[in-house]
């Protein structure tokens, strides 16, 4: 049987399913207010949680913008990193590069970066002209 999330009937993603890169909209629990409820980017598992980045708040920053979320508080959007709006990819993408511009970022966003860097290449090459 398909575990429920504890507030709603929708199932719960498995820590498998969150893999970096996957959008997500967040419901955290009442008691929990310094989590947004909002739309997110998973960064990275961490123990049974996962650091989602709530890029529309600004550069990743631990505690601010970036958040350990229980899967039972997420929601994975059909949506991805290939597939949504320019606007919003642009927006992960110059925050990402905000950070990796300094000497040190957190290795959680390894993989963040290496996704958006393979997006970024693809819509490139879908943009540029077609040879003949």
């Amino acid at each position: 049987m398909t575990q429920l999330a504890t507030l709603t009937d929708r199932p719960v993603p498995t820590l498998a399913e969150l893999t970096p890169g996957t959008l997500v909209v967040t419901e955290p629990l009442p008691q929990f207010k310094r989590i947004p409820a909002r739309s997110g980017v998973v960064l990275d598992a961490w123990g049974s949680m996962v650091l989602v980045w709530f890029w529309g708040l600004g550069e990743p920053v631990p505690g601010e913008t970036v958040h350990a979320i229980f899967p039972s508080e997420i929601t994975v959007l059909t949506t991805t990193l290939e597939t949504v709006p320019m606007g919003a990819f642009e927006s992960i993408a110059r925050g990402l590069a905000v950070v990796k511009g300094r000497p040190w970022y957190p290795s959680e966003l390894t993989e963040l970066f290496e996704r958006v860097e393979a997006v970024s290449d693809l819509r490139a090459a879908q943009l540029a002209p077609q040879g003949r």
